[in-house]
C-alpha cells in the first residue's frame, strides 16, 4: 500500500469517536449539575425535560465550574 494514500475512512471514525464521546461527557457533566441555568442555554432540546448542549461547551464549564464541583471534572 503506497504512502501517501491518506485514509479517510479512519479519520471520519476517529473523528466520530471523539465527537461522540466529548457529546456524551458534556451531556453527563450537564446531568450531574442539574441541567442549571448557569450553564447556558442548551443546543435543542430532546423532551421537556431533557436540553441537550453543544459538545465543546464541556471545556467552558471545565474552565468555569471546576472550582466549585471538583468532583465532577
Amino acid at each position: 500500500m503506497p504512502t501517501t494514500k491518506i485514509h479517510w475512512g479512519q479519520i471520519v471514525t476517529v473523528f466520530s469517536i471523539i465527537l461522540f464521546f466529548l457529546w456524551a461527557a458534556t451531556q453527563w457533566t450537564a446531568w450531574r449539575l442539574g441541567f442549571q441555568e448557569q450553564l447556558g442555554i442548551p443546543w435543542f432540546e430532546l423532551t421537556s425535560h431533557f436540553p441537550v448542549y453543544f459538545p465543546l461547551i464541556f471545556f467552558w464549564w471545565w474552565y468555569a465550574y471546576d472550582a466549585y464541583a471538583p468532583g465532577i471534572f
